[in-house]
């Protein structure tokens, strides 16, 4: 580790010296600040933010470096095969396919090997059209401890060392106010005149129990009809099961709800099926993946009969 900080330090001063780095602020040269504010203006709440940076973890660096990235918005937001990059460096770091953010939730990018240089480094998220999405200011950590450079509060510009919070809000305060404007946001899309497409089952009926998020019975007439909604993918483990409850329970237990059995899900004639439900004029299943607190099920894109609605689309069937 010192051998590796004495010729970052060499590397600075020269980079300095030679006007190479730019806007480096006084504080990422002197390295005496616990406070940075970022000049890029990034931190606007539009979009992933980089949230946090863990770039000298105690002890060894080697597979124990990480980047926090937020999503500041009401829905979630795709970013697989996004790329962090270093500046100094000259590193990317790719995000896997397939990876969902959340309305106010937060992804840790576990960096293999060790990529930052450990007295200053400014780190940029791009997009797959090598766009830059998010970049942060230069950002000095020589101390070799559990101290973070984040977002205070989360999404905000101005960044603080301090305390590792991975995984989490920087600002419990302000994580709160985004979790509760998504929830509140639930059942204000667009109204859609419910109806029934394919050949599938088509039931007018009441749902008179719930049993998970997106798990719902519903009697109608004589029958109970155990529905599980199509194309969503909830775990009780996330800490946004609460509100995605919230929503269903609000929108649609105890009320009247049309169910459109998915056509290319059907399994005999049992009572068990995968369907979208309207309740009143809201799509349950638009409404959940909307409020970012339930995810896509990528798998049914691929065979369900709603994959090519506009709703799926938007949120990664393609």
């Amino acid at each position: 580790m010192l051998a590796k900080t004495g010729l970052v330090v060499a590397l600075v001063v020269g980079l300095v010296g030679a006007g190479v780095v730019g806007d480096l602020p006084a504080s990422a040269q002197m390295n005496n600040e616990k406070q940075v504010v970022n000049q890029s203006g990034s931190g606007s709440g539009k979009g992933i933010l980089i949230n946090e940076v863990e770039m000298n973890p105690p002890g060894r660096d080697t597979g124990r470096e990480w980047v926090e990235l937020y999503n500041p918005t009401s829905s979630g937001i795709i970013i697989g095969n996004f790329a962090i990059q270093t500046s100094f460096q000259r590193s990317t770091i790719t995000i896997p396919a397939d990876i969902v953010i959340g309305a106010g939730q937060f992804y840790v990018v576990k960096v293999e090997g060790e990529r930052f240089a450990n007295i200053v480094e400014m780190l940029a998220l791009v997009n797959p059209a090598g766009e830059t999405v998010d970049k942060t200011p230069w950002l000095p950590d020589k101390l070799n401890d559990a101290l973070t450079w984040q977002r205070m509060p989360d999404g905000s510009s101005t960044w603080r060392f301090i305390a590792a919070t991975p995984g989490g809000p920087n600002d419990p305060a302000s994580y709160q106010k985004v979790s509760e404007r998504s929830l509140a946001s639930a059942g204000t899309s667009a109204a859609v005149a419910p109806k029934c497409l394919g050949l599938a089952l088509c039931i007018k009926g009441k749902v008179i129990r719930m049993v998970d998020t997106d798990t719902l019975y519903v009697k109608a007439g004589k029958e109970t009809y155990k529905v599980d909604l199509s194309l969503t993918k909830v775990s009780r483990s996330d800490r946004t099961y609460e509100n995605g409850s919230t929503i269903t329970k609000r929108l649609c237990l105890g009320s009247d709800v049309l169910v459109d059995q998915d056509d290319r899900s059907v399994r005999g004639k049992g009572k068990n099926i995968v369907a979208v439900v309207y309740c009143s004029s809201h799509n349950l299943n638009q409404e959940l993946l909307d409020s970012g607190f339930v995810g896509l099920n990528y798998r049914q894109c691929f065979v369900s009969e709603f994959a090519g609605q506009g709703w799926a689309m938007r949120h990664g069937c393609k």
